[in-house]
């Protein structure tokens, strides 16, 4: 798979955040004499000062801690709402609101408390923040609320969110949308679009073996550190992130999340759902498992832009060598085209030098833009059946013409199609359409057997 490369940056400042009001009392909770944001769409409403009593020291290599200015919290919040919202690809239907106090007098390492409370006229949820904070941690924490609000909707009693869910999400989540330092009062967030959600994953399951459904169901996350942190965390993201590629993927995990209210466990609940997909526990198991495999052996492939794959393209096909321009010349350095290679090269040097071409184009076309890529398979088709035609030339002793006839006609016919071929590379620099017939699907495996040994 492909994935696009470009970055969408959306920077928000104290003028133009997303944020309805500010104000110095909140009437739905009675907190007086202290900043008071309202986000835009008016769901969370921040409680903070500008002034900690514990403002934590820089330290190098140390922990990066974010100051927990009301604006920033409140336009991370919506914006992370907003990239949970279009995963699941639902509109926002909220009906109660998220307070988020804002301590002055908690230290960075005091844990993060979300209460969450039912009465009769829905919910009230309350997140109490310290000011200074790892933005990992603010993330995590604002993730959950969102998860635990959305679950609840239309229910009656808090659902129980399984540890995986919340990881996995909180990844997938923070890869849209980053909170930068706050900066002279001015909250300042990322939102990243139309990327690898998994760039940050990926990496992780080269060296590294994912968890099973097991241990993600079991294992708390809370007491892990290190390299078993990283791969809970990496494992729940891969998770989430398949589940959501599903056919039908983003309705049946709104649907699993909105569920758990009403089921005795996670387990039940999920089954419930993806019971078209997984009957039995067993299947849910042999499902990760290619999934596992998949990811160990998958790269990320990045295509380059359509000049960058064109001088690519051509550099491979040039070949530096030595050609007599005339019979009784002395051999010139320079680099030939595939053209001189067939009129001015022994076939033993051809046979070597274009096997080995065959396999360059092969490994080069993972990266070639999908404009360069039809091209690039042209002539690969041109080189292997050249090949194939001129080996069989000395082996057909039934046909009547010469086979120095058969022979000249081959090399001619392939000389203009790599007329043709270069015409079309020709076009595409000029910003033209070439004219391309498809190629033939084939196999990498079978360029690498039929020309990987063409040294011998």
């Amino acid at each position: 798979m492909r994935y696009v490369l470009a970055l969408c940056l959306s920077l928000s400042i104290f003028a133009d955040s997303p944020v309805a009001s500010y104000s110095r009392f909140c009437a739905s909770c009675g907190v007086g004499g202290i900043d008071t944001v309202v986000s835009e769409s008016g769901q969370y409403i921040v409680h903070g000062t500008d002034r900690s009593l514990y403002a934590p020291i820089p330290r190098e290599n140390g922990p990066q801690f974010t100051e927990m200015e009301p604006q920033l919290v409140a336009v991370t919040a919506e914006r992370l709402k907003r990239a949970f919202l279009e995963d699941l690809r639902v509109t926002d239907t909220f009906r109660d609101k998220v307070h988020v106090m804002v301590l002055t007098r908690a230290r960075p390492e005091q844990a993060i408390g979300l209460i969450s409370a039912v009465h009769s006229d829905g919910f009230k949820y309350q997140l109490s923040l310290p000011a200074y904070l790892e933005s990992s941690r603010m993330i995590k924490a604002l993730v959950q609320t969102i998860l635990q609000e959305f679950a609840n909707r239309g229910g009656h009693r808090n659902a129980e969110l399984p540890s995986w869910l919340i990881e996995g999400m909180d990844r997938q989540l923070r890869s849209s949308v980053i909170p930068a330092p706050v900066m002279n009062r001015k909250p300042l967030t990322f939102e990243r679009l139309g990327f690898d959600r998994l760039g940050a994953t990926r990496p992780f399951f080269q060296t590294n073996t994912p968890l099973t459904i097991q241990d993600l169901s079991f294992k708390n996350p809370g007491r892990l550190s290190g390299l078993e942190r990283e791969q809970y965390e990496s494992s729940a993201h891969l998770l989430v992130y398949e589940l959501l590629r599903l056919r039908g993927g983003p309705a049946l995990m709104s649907h699993f999340i909105q569920s758990l209210p009403g089921a005795l466990n996670w387990q039940t609940a999920f089954y419930n759902t993806y019971r078209q997909y997984f009957r039995t526990p067993l299947d849910f198991e042999k499902w990760w498992m290619l999934n596992c495999v998949e990811i160990k052996s998958r790269q990320a492939r990045a295509s380059w832009s359509t000049p960058v794959s064109l001088e690519r393209l051509e550099s491979l096909l040039r070949t530096a060598t030595e050609l007599r321009l005339s019979t009784n010349s002395i051999p010139q350095k320079r680099e030939a085209t595939l053209q001189e290679l067939l009129t001015a090269v022994d076939f033993c040097v051809q046979k070597q030098i274009l096997g080995q071409k065959l396999q360059q184009i092969f490994f080069l076309s993972v990266n070639l833009s999908p404009e360069v890529g039809p091209l690039a398979a042209a002539y690969e088709q041109a080189i292997d059946g050249y090949l194939q035609r001129r080996a069989l030339n000395d082996y057909q002793p039934g046909l009547k013409s010469d086979p120095e006839q058969r022979l000249q006609a081959l090399v001619k016919s392939t000389v203009r199609t790599f007329d043709e071929l270069d015409q079309a590379r020709e076009d595409l620099r000029a910003g033209r359409t070439p004219n391309l017939a498809q190629p033939p699907k084939r196999s990498g495996r079978q360029v690498l057997i039929s020309h990987g040994n063409s040294r011998n």
